[in-house]
């Protein structure tokens, strides 16, 4: 994920690769919506570690990276969610 998608954005808490996975993890856990995040995924800290990550983003900054997509961006997400499954 991280070599296949680059999206330019600004980093407070969180980087754009771990915003990007935290989205990855929420669509394979079976969130349907960015809002479930906060209260099925946040308070998961022992998930966030197995995929490297001290906490899960917030819900916020995952919808606001999401809003930066562009075609560019989706193709090579498409790819690579392919090979995950």
């Amino acid at each position: 994920l991280r070599e296949q998608l680059h999206l330019q954005q600004t980093m407070v808490f969180d980087t754009p690769d771990d915003k990007r996975l935290t989205c990855l993890v929420r669509m394979m856990s079976g969130c349907h919506a960015v809002c479930q995040m906060a209260t099925r995924m946040r308070p998961e800290t022992a998930l966030a570690h197995a995929w490297g990550l001290e906490s899960f983003a917030q819900q916020s900054t995952v919808a606001d990276t999401l809003d930066r997509f562009t075609d560019v961006h989706v193709q090579p997400l498409r790819a690579v969610i392919s090979c995950i499954y």
